[in-house]
């Protein structure tokens, strides 16, 4: 079956790249009234942007450095670049999760194809809201989930693996630290409970990576907010938004961020298949940040969670195909049954 792989691999590739030009390219022109209002500042123009954009440094200096690298005129062009490269990787990534695991058997190619195809389908849901919001962040912060979930579940193959998530975590940190934050405190919670991400390693070895996330993201933060630029105001006056949240009208737009994933999670109550272990942890983080996006980001904004949707996308299309065709579904992983049991 190596020849289907790779004809499928190819495939995905060539598909993921036009969708990734696609938006990239109607990104572009919305790009430069992004780094008017958002760049100039990081890169040390006043005056200063209001928290939290001024602690997300590192895409505006990369931007910088890749226009004096290549000598470009066009300020577009390099945030463009950026959204095609960490789009692209994303959804390979994703892509290299989902597949994980899935027998390349005739009698079960017909599950593997209904995954790749449901997973396919499934990332216009985030795509389009990335469209419509798009912030120079938005992509590189999905391009991290995708790492740092890739990294779980290859730890046990190779300690790099875990030098990859650590150096991730790092670099996340300068772009948006709620991220990896959430993400390893996820991690570290789940790690607790059992044998929910057995697969990634012993109990202890993911409580401490977990622990490293946190840790790694939590202090670039406070230096950020407390040592290089202290006494920042917000935008809206406080850190806490909640009152803004509290509204249909607001309300409404979240619900329909997420109700493409409800819908496709569901079935997975009924059936209780068992879950793996990268499937927990993209639904115990993606749950842990809700509350936090709640209290101190306006829900109307969904690009906030897109990287959290484009993690779930995981979720959506594995337990989708299981639904559609169980028997050919027989992934190697076995965290845990949806229902408890």
């Amino acid at each position: 079956m190596d020849s289907y792989l790779k004809r499928e691999r190819s495939f995905v590739a060539t598909f993921l790249l036009v969708l990734s030009f696609m938006v990239a390219r109607s990104l572009r022109h919305e790009r430069l009234g992004m780094c008017n209002g958002f760049c100039r500042v990081n890169l040390g123009a006043q005056p200063p942007a209001p928290a939290p954009e001024a602690y997300r440094l590192a895409i505006p200096a990369l931007e910088r450095a890749i226009n004096i690298l290549f000598h470009l005129k066009d300020a577009t062009l390099s945030g463009t670049a950026i959204d095609f490269v960490c789009g692209f990787l994303t959804l390979f990534l994703l892509y290299t999760i989902v597949v994980d695991g899935l027998p390349l058997a005739k009698e079960a190619i017909a599950t593997r194809m209904a995954a790749l195809g449901i997973f396919l389908a499934v990332i216009q849901f985030p795509l389009s809201f990335i469209l419509a919001l798009q912030r120079m962040e938005t992509l590189p912060a999905a391009l991290f989930l995708a790492v740092a979930l890739l990294s779980l579940t290859k730890a046990k193959t190779s300690r790099w693996w875990v030098v990859l998530l650590f150096l991730a975590t790092a670099i996340q940190a300068f772009v948006r630290a709620d991220i990896p934050f959430i993400f390893g405190l996820a991690l570290m919670i789940l790690s607790c409970c059992g044998s929910l991400l057995e697969d990634f390693g012993s109990r202890t070895f993911n409580l401490l990576l977990g622990t490293g996330v946190v840790l790694i993201s939590g202090s670039i933060q406070l230096y950020l907010q407390f040592v290089l630029m202290p006494h920042l105001p917000y935008a809206t006056g406080s850190p806490i938004v909640i009152q803004y949240n509290i509204k249909w009208n607001i309300l409404n737009i979240f619900l329909l961020a997420i109700l493409p994933f409800l819908l496709l999670i569901v079935p997975a109550v009924k059936q209780r298949r068992r879950l793996s272990s990268v499937e927990v942890l993209a639904i115990g983080a993606s749950l842990l940040y809700l509350p936090v996006w709640f209290t101190v980001g306006l829900i109307s904004e969904v690009r906030i969670y897109i990287p959290y949707l484009l993690a779930l996308c995981i979720v959506a299309a594995r337990i989708s195909a299981s639904y559609l065709i169980p028997a050919g579904f027989q992934p190697k992983h076995s965290g845990t049954s949806v229902s408890g049991h």
